[in-house]
């Protein structure tokens, strides 16, 4: 898999731009989901790709894996990188406390 998690940068920083311009709960935590959606991505170098299956479904656009990727190891779907991010860091969690 090739790809990144810059888009997750950029993520995070239009959250923060937006908190700042409004500083709301709501806005705050946003900004903290992805900031830490990101910093995980980055410490356990989590790659992601943008599939784009031409199937009417998009949960399926994005996903992510480790950098060591091996055929077989788990992927973490969704529609949205974050989304493919967020159900690979569940995954992994799962899979340690099994």
């Amino acid at each position: 898999m090739t790809g990144a998690i810059a888009p997750l940068h950029v993520d995070c920083d239009k959250a923060w731009d937006a908190y700042r311009r409004n500083p709301t709960p709501d806005l705050m935590r946003a900004y903290s989901t992805i900031a830490d959606l990101r910093v995980w991505a980055d410490e356990n170098k989590v790659r992601t790709h943008n599939e784009y299956p031409p199937i009417p479904l998009r949960q399926f656009d994005w996903c992510a894996t480790t950098d060591d990727y091996e055929p077989g190891q788990l992927i973490g779907w969704g529609a949205t990188e974050a989304d493919a991010v967020r159900e690979l860091r569940a995954l992994l969690a799962e899979q340690v406390e099994a």
